[in-house]
């Protein structure tokens, strides 16, 4: 039995509550402030001016105008306190969603900037040109550490190739332009080819979903 008038009870109470809230949110949405108090003047005056018409008492209008006053203004003051309170989290609603997003779009600039290097990188060694091979495998192993700062990876393969780039760019230093460098050819294949695909899986959201709201985490 007192389950059912639990029930009873609360059912519109609760009811109450949501269609209060759906109304305070239509009002916070849609209208202006300055309408509010414009159209709270009008209509008290109105009804002033009607009362007055119908009742001619002085004291019969402004009971009447009195009590609709009150309570026009007490919803108009309820809207506005709706309003205040809300506004704070729906600004911050999008603050947030402004960060991911410029977030999101460094993330990219990031991933397409460490795509280049890494041609370039391979483009110079290739080439034998050692004195840039070295400049650009530092930028792109500094782009990497920069990558991993906005999103580790769980198996910390960023940092791991930023420092075995680190380790060949010790190799590449102080080789004369065309001439032959030893070092480990097949490591160093090896390692270009997991930062390129390891680059294409994070720049793939980006390019075939839109992504710029593309979490990096």
């Amino acid at each position: 039995m007192w389950q059912r008038i639990g029930h009873f009870v609360t059912t519109p109470w609760w009811g109450t509550v949501w269609a209060v809230d759906r109304l305070l949110h239509v009002w916070a949405k849609s209208t202006n402030p300055k309408h509010a108090v414009a159209a709270y003047v009008f209509l008290n005056a109105g009804v002033t001016a009607c009362a007055y018409y119908a009742f001619g008492s002085t004291n019969d209008v402004l009971t009447i105008s009195g009590y609709v006053a009150t309570l026009s203004g007490l919803l108009v003051g309820l809207g506005e306190l709706y309003r205040a309170r809300t506004l704070a989290v729906h600004l911050e609603r999008v603050v947030l969603r402004e960060i991911d997003r410029q977030r999101g779009r460094h993330y990219r600039f990031c991933l397409e900037r460490a795509k280049m290097l890494h041609g370039v990188a391979q483009t110079t060694v290739a080439g034998k040109l050692w004195t840039v091979a070295v400049i650009r495998a530092g930028d792109l192993a500094e782009e990497l550490v920069r990558i991993h700062a906005i999103s580790p990876a769980a198996d910390d393969r960023w940092r791991r190739a930023a420092q075995a780039l680190r380790r060949f760019i010790r190799v590449f230093e102080g080789g004369r332009t065309g001439t032959r460098r030893e070092y480990d050819v097949l490591e160093w294949t090896t390692l270009m080819v997991a930062v390129q695909g390891h680059l294409e899986d994070e720049l793939a959201p980006f390019q075939y979903g839109g992504g710029e709201g593309h979490d990096p985490e």
